[in-house]
């Protein structure tokens, strides 16, 4: 039943004699179990070959501020970057428990990944016929995401949405069929909680979930304003058993005013006082999209056409709206667009293959011709994206085999990767123990500073000065004027910003520093008064 327009008014009066039928998943048969542990098993498989991803820019700085709340350092005060905290102390949790590297950060991610396919076939098993299409979840959204991701998708903010957001998903469309439900109340509020975390504005999907859930129970007669306030009080407690310590930690540091300023404040001025990012951008992140799902696309589209033939329309439509309001959040980000962000799409887009899958397989009836016809079909669908993905896992195979041949003194996930591999040899004399002792600064790719393993000169990140607000511009420079750090990394791009809006730091670089060192993209400075000591 539905409150959303999928069935006639005049049915609803019989909803709740069969919500508790309706709740219930779709009977698992030997086979589809074995389909659906074998979708897992393909799906973590793709994810340990995953393991050795390098770290691009953006996990070299989650990373650092990882390790800089791991050593018992306050984020923010210690190290500033324009991000929530969510996606820091996951780095600093997941490297106490599996290692502050790559195969220790996506092992940990590995485990929230499967979690995530684990709980998006719950939501599929509770909407399809077939269950046999439950097995498609887990290949098409974690699976694909395991295939197709590099180093500029993996571990960011919108891949680590999945586990969250499903978990959001489902605990709303159970408080409809639980009303008052103190378990999945309080799991929606943790779970919107981590979101919130993360990146604030997704929070407003969650909160759209159970406004449609309040709407279904009010148009069915089945809300009570007790009960309501029992599950908001509830949810309260979920969302603050997650965010409250976070919160406490960081005031107790001296960091709220900078925490609140990024988390609440910064994203709104960024949309009014940083330019757009180029339109080709953002059409070429959906092309790519269409690109990594395009085997599954036609089920896709089935299971739009005929949402309201699975078992559970309403949360079918949840999915639906996890896309469509994704994509615009997605569209939203003008000022980034980054191709990153269509990895939010993954998990709506392989409910709604399955449920297109699972119309295939149950739309024949009893005519054993067509019940053939729609089997072979089914098989095809599920098949043929199998086998590519595969072909992906293979690739990542040889990949790893050629990394582990290599003669070259770096870690093996700096191995996979060709300019993995030029900044850690452009950075290899940080490294070495003849060199000047001391903190540096990289204007740009912090890489350099990760690989490095030596400590930042002052608190605000290098990477994108252009991106700081007005506030750490009229401070920032003088800051790291007086920290005057042993070695200095200085872009071409990032020359040009401080062309522009910090001149006298330019300036001061030019006089007390010399070039040691060029890089593709820039280069290294050494500090005159500490050279040779």
């Amino acid at each position: 039943a539905s409150s959303v327009g999928f069935e006639a008014p005049e049915m609803r009066t019989s909803e709740a004699l069969h919500r508790q039928e309706e709740s219930r998943v779709a009977p698992v048969g030997v086979g589809a179990a074995v389909l659906l542990g074998l979708s897992l098993l393909l799906t973590a498989t793709l994810g340990i070959l995953s393991l050795w991803t390098p770290f691009l820019v953006d996990q070299s700085i989650f990373a650092y501020g990882g390790r800089t709340i791991a050593s018992g350092e306050t984020l923010y005060v210690d190290y500033w970057d324009i991000k929530p905290p969510g996606i820091f102390y996951l780095f600093a949790l997941a490297g106490v428990f599996f290692g502050l590297d790559e195969p220790g950060i996506h092992t940990a991610e590995l485990l929230w990944q499967l979690a995530a396919g684990m709980v998006l076939a719950w939501i599929a098993m509770l909407c399809v016929r077939h269950p046999v299409a439950v097995a498609l979840v887990p290949l098409a959204s974690v699976g694909t995401y395991y295939a197709f991701a590099t180093s500029e998708h993996m571990t960011q903010v919108e891949a680590l949405m999945s586990l969250p957001m499903a978990l959001a998903l489902l605990s709303s469309f159970k408080l409809s069929q639980r009303v008052g439900s103190f378990l999945w109340s309080f799991l929606f509020g943790a779970s919107a909680s981590v979101i919130a975390l993360l990146k604030l504005p997704y929070v407003l999907m969650p909160l759209i979930f159970v406004a449609f859930v309040l709407v279904r129970l009010w148009r069915d007669e089945s809300l009570e304003w007790k009960t309501t306030w029992r599950m908001a009080i509830t949810a309260l407690a979920g969302f603050l058993v997650v965010w409250a310590p976070i919160v406490l930690h960081l005031t107790m540091g001296g960091a709220f005013r900078e925490f609140f300023s990024v988390t609440f404040l910064y994203p709104r001025s960024a949309l009014h006082e940083i330019p757009a990012a180029p339109y080709s951008r953002l059409t070429d992140s959906f092309l790519w999209t269409l690109h990594v799902h395009w085997p599954f696309l036609p089920l896709v589209l089935l299971g739009l056409l005929h949402l309201r033939r699975t078992r559970q329309p309403f949360l079918a439509l949840g999915a639906l709206f996890y896309l469509g309001f994704g994509t615009l959040l997605i569209v939203l980000q003008r000022i980034s667009w980054w191709e990153y962000h269509q990895v939010l799409l993954f998990a709506p887009l392989g409910l709604l293959a399955a449920f297109g899958l699972d119309w295939i397989l149950t739309v024949s009836g009893s005519e054993s011709r067509k019940m053939l016809l729609a089997s072979v079909l089914g098989v095809l669908l599920l098949g043929f994206p199998t086998v590519l993905l595969c072909q992906r896992g293979l690739a990542k195979f040889q990949t790893l085999q050629s990394a582990a041949r290599m003669d070259f003194e770096a870690p093996l996930a700096v191995r996979t990767d060709r300019d993995s591999r030029r900044v850690w040899s452009k950075s290899q004399f940080l490294r070495d123990p003849g060199s000047s002792p001391g903190p540096i600064y990289v204007f740009g790719d912090q890489r350099y500073l990760w690989m490095s393993g030596r400590r930042q000169a002052i608190a605000v990140r290098g990477h994108a000065w252009a991106l700081l607000p007005e506030s750490k511009w009229q401070t920032v420079p003088e800051e790291l004027m007086a920290a005057n750090p042993t070695y200095l990394f200085l872009s071409r791009y990032n020359r040009r910003v401080l062309k522009d809006r910090a001149p006298q730091l330019l300036s001061f670089i030019r006089t007390r520093y010399r070039r040691t060192l060029a890089t593709r993209n820039g280069w290294w400075w050494v500090n005159k008064a500490v050279e040779g000591q």
